[in-house]
């Protein structure tokens, strides 16, 4: 974990590897769709890059991604069922602009370092609302009990943060990669 802290990416590839089919899995079984257990797999590691510094605080490793995997999965499903007129579009549409989002081993890299610069771009205190949210899954509620802050405030952070973040993407011509950041972002209540 330090070497993919320290931005090794064969430590992160390896990384990817070991747990690549366990997260896939989970999320087919879940999500009952290849395409989108594999966009959900993608955005779970690139959650983990994203915020790999923190990675050596983590006792095991395994029970937290069980942990992000989970929660992403049924924060997916929650954002899923709360926009049912968008999925019935995408439905109608094909999945075929949603299937776009699979990416080739170097573009997937690509697309890693291009979040993080997003992210970057962003003012520090939009990135500890941004890795609460991410990395440790907290409600809107807790981060804003954590930080001192209140809910709006913490809701105005995480929205302007993806703003900022798609606007950055776009400016990078990733515009399949605005639908994993959406993702990235789920509605926390």
């Amino acid at each position: 974990m330090v070497q993919i802290a320290a931005g090794s990416q064969s430590a992160f590839k390896l990384l990817y590897n070991n747990y690549k089919e366990q997260v896939y899995h989970t999320a087919n079984r879940v999500l009952q769709s290849q395409e989108m257990a594999m966009d959900a797999l993608q955005e779970i590691f690139i959650k983990i890059w994203m915020n790999r510094e923190q990675l050596p605080e983590l006792e095991n490793f395994p029970a937290w991604l069980n942990r992000v995997t989970r929660n992403h999965l049924y924060d997916k499903l929650r954002t899923q069922a709360s926009n049912i007129s968008s999925l019935n579009f995408i439905q109608e549409e094909g999945w075929e602009s949603y299937a776009d989002a699979t990416y080739t081993e170097a573009e997937f890299k690509e697309l890693l370092l291009l979040v993080e610069q997003a992210q970057q771009q962003l003012s520090p205190q939009q990135q500890k609302v941004f890795n609460l949210s991410r990395l440790q899954g907290l409600k809107h509620k807790e981060i804003a009990s954590e930080m001192g802050l209140s809910v709006e405030t913490v809701k105005k952070y995480i929205m302007d943060a993806l703003q900022k973040m798609r606007i950055f993407l776009q400016q990078h011509g990733k515009q399949v990669s605005v639908i994993l950041l959406l993702q990235l972002l789920h509605q926390n209540n």
